[in-house]
């Protein structure tokens, strides 16, 4: 893990101090499986399955070029998010690219095979980036949605083929590469099923609510996002227990997920229903006082006359 810390802590000359991309390192503070560590781990993973061992200056600077990347990343999510304080944090994109290709070029000659693949996955990344905001008719949850799910993090995978490369055994690069797009899949179909209620408010695509089809708004949103979970999480947990057979990091890392979110349908749908009983009890309560108010005003239109006359009939006495 202090490997990987040094890879992360390269990210902080690239950016602002205080940035979000500078707390990266608190993720590995108390390390839990998520696609971030995920991706920091594939150097090391594509080591294994090509049988082979990079020199340490080489693991070291691709996984740094990784941490930069994922910071990237996390930058350009937070200004997609329209999150506060991240559009002064597009100032860090410029350097992190640098940083990146920098390091890479250090390692890779201009007319290096592994360039080809990273143009190829880069390709791939912006287009998934452009169908991703380009929101237009309602997903449907099918095969065809899943894998266009699984390439959100496509240019996370370019260790794939940078470690083959260096190691002599490039034909290993495709296959490693669809192993890691298989866990990222994975990972991401969980994602959804946490962030289904905010990307339902901001209208992002989200695999929960395209196995829910439905309104987005009020409470049928919580009782789509209790629909969808189950089958959403079916397939995220039957991809996990396949690649958690595996006997290497990357199964390690599988089987290390399932066993800290067992419960993660359970838990997902508990929080549904009750944001949902939430917003049911809310707007009865809105109800309740909307009838009262006209009932007040009625009350006190016929009121007004009666002490009108008798402050009249008190005038007269006098």
């Amino acid at each position: 893990m202090s490997a990987l810390r040094r890879a992360v802590q390269s990210v902080a000359p690239a950016v602002r101090p205080g940035s979000a991309a500078a707390a990266l390192e608190t993720m590995l503070i108390r390390p839990r499986p998520t696609t971030a560590l995920a991706a920091l781990l594939f150097v090391r993973w594509a080591e294994q399955m090509c049988g082979g061992r990079l020199a340490r200056a080489d693991r070291s600077a691709l996984e740094s070029v990784q941490a930069h990347l994922f910071a990237y990343g996390l930058i350009c999510d937070r200004i997609a998010d329209d999150e506060p304080g991240a559009r002064d944090e597009a100032l860090d994109l410029l350097p992190l690219s640098f940083a990146m290709h920098e390091r890479l070029s250090r390692l890779f000659a201009p007319c290096a095979p592994f360039w080809a693949q990273y143009r190829r996955l880069f390709r791939e990344q912006v287009a998934v980036n452009r169908w991703e905001r380009n929101r237009g008719a309602p997903q449907c949850f099918d095969p065809a949605l899943i894998r266009r799910l699984g390439k959100k993090a496509t240019l996370a995978r370019w260790p794939a083929a940078a470690v083959a490369e260096r190691l002599g055994r490039g034909e290993m690069a495709p296959r490693i590469e669809r192993d890691f797009q298989k866990l990222l899949l994975a990972l991401q179909l969980v994602d959804d099923l946490i962030d289904a209620e905010e990307d339902g408010r901001s209208g992002q695509i989200n695999a929960v609510l395209a196995a829910a089809p439905g309104s987005e708004s009020g409470l049928e949103l919580h009782a789509r996002i209790v629909r969808g979970i189950p089958p959403v999480w079916r397939v995220a947990r039957m991809r996990l227990q396949s690649l958690s057979q595996r006997h290497d990091g990357l199964g390690e890392f599988a089987a290390w997920f399932l066993a800290t979110a067992a419960d993660v349908e359970r838990r997902a749908v508990h929080a549904a229903r009750a944001r949902g009983f939430a917003a049911t009890l809310q707007r009865m309560l809105d109800a309740l006082d909307d009838s009262e108010t006209p009932r007040r005003h009625t009350q006190f239109r016929a009121e007004s006359p009666v002490e009108s006359h008798r402050a009249n009939k008190r005038g007269r006495v006098r």
